[in-house]
């Protein structure tokens, strides 16, 4: 979703179907050579973006959500914007252009990281598998 009011009013009249937010997360550290950053930002927003052509009105790609700092910083970060959209998704699925470990999130059922995917099959598995879990 490009987030435009086109796509909006799409997710308004299709909201009642949607229970599966995707959100891409990528981080800035401007002190370490930004090139390999943008890189893996922008084959994300691709693998992203192709995913949600396939998978239109069962799920909601928000926008890309950037983090900064350390380490610690970066998740709490993650973890806050996860337990919010929890309330309103029944999934939430982040994918992450820098995390390397898949991870559930406390507090959040329905909810995981997953880190870069190769291409968008790998992260449509992922979702048809957490899908027929329920």
């Amino acid at each position: 979703m490009k987030w435009t009011m086109n796509d909006i009013e799409g997710y308004q009249k299709s909201r009642l179907y949607i229970d599966t937010a995707l959100l891409p997360v990528t981080k800035i550290d401007v002190r370490q050579d930004m090139t390999n950053q943008v890189y893996l930002t922008e084959r994300l927003l691709e693998i992203v973006y192709k995913l949600e052509k396939q998978l239109a009105g069962r799920i909601l790609v928000l926008p890309l959500f950037t983090t900064y700092g350390e380490e610690i910083i970066r998740k709490k970060m993650v973890d806050d914007v996860v337990k919010e959209l929890s309330s309103t998704f029944s999934y939430v699925v982040v994918v992450s252009a820098f995390d390397i470990e898949e991870r559930e999130f406390e507090g959040a059922s329905g909810a995981f990281l997953t880190p870069l995917p190769q291409d968008e099959s790998e992260l449509y598995h992922l979702l048809i598998q957490l899908w027929q879990k329920s």
